[in-house]
């Protein structure tokens, strides 16, 4: 039994449409809940979703925030006065500032007293540019609840810590040609996982669809037309 190249070409057309309706179906749920999940949270900024403003005399939520990053050498200097611009940006004041240099590297803490409403932008701020210039090892943050009508003064402004401190960086450079293999690696090795589950999928399909496409046109086809002139 000779397979035609017709038979051949539907068959791989049925077998990449249905791959494409599985892909569709299993992930359009995903994609909807993450869009709703995501477009809740763009919709509503943090400050909202904490609950960090209220209405007089109703419950307010205060965020408070400890952030503490590790700058590469030669980089504090760069770092603080942007956290010091930043707050100022925000409406917020220093409280204290307290800066060590040892063995050729720089330490320190820097208390930001900010409006709440401005608590979460200052802290992503601050993360953003700490990983610009080294890296963020932790953010804790913690909520204050209390009644407005009994807060004072200082308890309705966000405290936020920044500890930061300087490391050296140990080793030698890694050189540019490796950099630029092991950037390129991640995508040769999805390439190749790509290959070989449309290989372990796609084999069997096409396989299968040639089967749906001859049975049809060889049998069904024909035992159909035969009826037809039958009844005719």
């Amino acid at each position: 039994m000779k397979i035609t190249k017709k038979e051949i070409g539907i068959a791989v057309a049925l077998a990449l449409t249905i791959a494409a309706f599985s892909v569709f179906y299993n992930t359009a749920p995903q994609r909807d809940s993450l869009e709703g999940h995501y477009g809740l949270q763009s919709a509503a900024s943090l400050e909202s979703m904490y609950g960090f403003t209220s209405e007089p005399s109703e419950r307010v939520r205060i965020m408070d925030a400890d952030i503490q990053g590790k700058l590469r050498n030669g980089t504090f200097e760069t770092v603080v006065p942007f956290i010091e611009a930043l707050t100022r940006e925000k409406g917020g004041l220093i409280i204290t500032e307290r800066m060590t240099f040892k063995e050729g590297l720089w330490s320190g803490e820097i208390v930001s007293k900010l409006p709440p409403e401005n608590a979460s932008a200052f802290t992503m701020g601050t993360r953003e540019n700490i990983d610009e210039n080294g890296r963020v090892l932790l953010i804790q943050i913690s909520i204050r609840e209390f009644t407005s009508q009994n807060a004072t003064g200082g308890e309705q402004y966000s405290t936020i810590k920044t500890f930061l401190s300087e490391e050296f960086e140990e080793g030698k450079e890694t050189p540019e040609p490796v950099n630029q293999l092991m950037s390129v690696f991640p995508v040769l090795v999805t390439g190749l996982v790509w290959i070989t589950e449309g290989l372990i999928v796609g084999v069997p399909l096409c396989f299968a669809s040639l089967g749906v496409v001859m049975l049809i046109k060889r049998i069904i086809i024909p035992l159909w037309k035969k009826e037809l002139n039958k009844s005719m």
